[in-house]
């Protein structure tokens, strides 16, 4: 089993985040998008996905795994594409180290 289920109540939070980084999650969002086009995260993950299907281990080596896989990708898909637009809609305020 994974420490992720092992531990699910503490990974079902923000583990890596800053104080910072929780205060103004934006500020993510803003330097994410500064080191990735929306077209390269979309190229990173169809490459990530390829090889997972195409892969025969567990736990795509059945058609629902490798399914789920797909109907999380779209997910994934959604979910950038609106951190993309909060990114660009929100001022900018970083504010060096």
């Amino acid at each position: 089993m994974s420490p992720f289920q092992l531990q699910s109540e503490f990974y079902n939070q923000p583990v890596r985040l800053t104080e910072e980084q929780r205060e103004n999650p934006v500020n993510v969002l803003d330097e994410f998008f500064a080191d990735y086009s929306l077209s390269e995260v979309r190229d990173i993950l169809n490459t990530n996905f390829e090889v997972c299907l195409t892969s025969d281990l567990h736990p795509f080596d059945v058609g629902e795994g490798r399914a789920n896989l797909i109907y999380f990708q779209q997910k994934i898909e959604l979910l950038l594409e609106a951190a993309f637009l909060i990114a660009k809609q929100q001022p900018l305020d970083i504010k060096p180290l």
